[in-house]
């Protein structure tokens, strides 16, 4: 019994500690969701006055090719799966990863070609994400994947244009002329949508990291409620059976 009672307070001395480490990692989550909350909001009025000019998505009957702004670190899985199933139930062959998470899975993945080397969706530039797409906007089709949450924790997952054109107006008078300005807003418009979807995908992630983590706390709490009426009842064995022992060698010896 002596046994049992060491191996119950061992077992709630780990999920102590492991709780003490969800609920940090939860803070963490909530400090970054507001951060990247805060950061789309700011980008916000920037994203809808670009996007409120008179623009048209380009049609392309080329293959697709997805870009994909997925976690750095583990711990929502849902998040990644979501974005592969997608992508093979929508029959995406070609993507760009970017984030951490399980690119290696990704890039060893039969039914997908990864086009970008390894790079971190907290650390990438406009700079760096404008080089992938202009060496690939002439043999694919380029969208984004955007990943919005339904009632806090549900995924839903839409495909969104990367390129517009800009559509004519007479009176409009364009400098130095109307294919230069085309062109330039076409730029433009794609890094906006870009990262607009980057602040938006993060911030689900770290919803998603939130929930988990608190789903973890409280199931840590439930585990440890049920050890301690277990360990509780134990002791009190013990202590009946100490005193039983204490009892009966008394009246043994009298």
């Amino acid at each position: 019994m002596a046994r049992s009672l060491s191996s119950l307070k061992k077992r709630m001395a780990t999920i102590t500690t492991t709780q003490k480490i969800t609920n940090t990692m939860k803070l963490v989550s909530m400090s970054k969701l507001q951060r990247y909350a805060n950061l789309r909001d700011q980008f916000k009025d920037y994203y809808n006055a670009l996007m409120d000019q008179p623009l048209e998505a380009i049609q392309s009957d080329k293959e697709k090719l997805a870009i994909c702004i997925v976690p750095d670190l583990g711990l929502v899985s849902t998040f990644t799966k979501g974005i592969l199933n997608y992508c093979l139930n929508h029959e995406i062959k070609h993507v760009l990863w970017i984030g951490h998470q399980n690119y290696e899975t990704i890039e060893r993945h039969p039914s997908l070609f990864v086009h970008n080397d390894k790079i971190s969706s907290e650390k990438v530039t406009k700079a760096q994400l404008q080089e992938m797409i202009d060496e690939l906007k002439d043999s694919y089709n380029l969208v984004a994947l955007e990943v919005g949450l339904i009632q806090r924790s549900t995924m839903k997952i839409e495909e969104i244009p990367v390129f517009y054109s800009l559509k004519f107006s007479d009176t409009t008078l364009y400098e130095p002329n109307f294919e230069e300005v085309s062109t330039k807003t076409c730029q433009v418009v794609a890094l906006a949508i870009l990262e607009h979807i980057r602040l938006l995908n993060k911030a689900s992630e770290h919803m998603l990291r939130q929930i988990a983590m608190d789903k973890a706390s409280e199931s840590a709490e439930d585990m440890l409620d049920s050890l301690k009426q277990d360990y509780n009842k134990l002791r009190q064995e013990r202590i009946t059976q100490e005193i039983s022992e204490i009892v009966s060698g008394k009246e043994v010896s009298e």
